[in-house]
């Protein structure tokens, strides 16, 4: 018994999230618990929002935004990658 025939043109398909916040999971302590995550994580979202910094165009200097959509993956990124599980797996691992 083999395979599936054309097994190889076999395509994964992820489903699109939709777009905002991640939802926090767990707690990091028992006093962090997930609303002081969550507050926190707002926080850091309403701080980004309003960043502006001064870039160079044209040889011109102008001031950016980041865009809500950014600010939408920076808080993502930021909560779950370096705060949340996936970090907590490699911090594990170091002890």
């Amino acid at each position: 018994m083999g395979g599936l025939e054309g097994a190889e043109d076999i395509v994964r398909v992820f489903k699109v999230r939709k777009k905002g916040l991640l939802p926090i999971k767990f707690n990091l302590s028992e006093t962090v618990d997930i609303a002081c995550i969550t507050g926190a994580r707002d926080k850091f979202f309403a701080t980004v929002h309003f960043l502006k910094f001064n870039a160079f165009t044209n040889n011109k200097k102008t001031v950016m935004k980041v865009t809500e959509d950014d600010v939408i993956k920076i808080t993502n990124f930021f909560f779950s990658q370096i705060m949340g599980k996936p970090a907590l797996n490699r911090l594990s691992l170091l002890v």
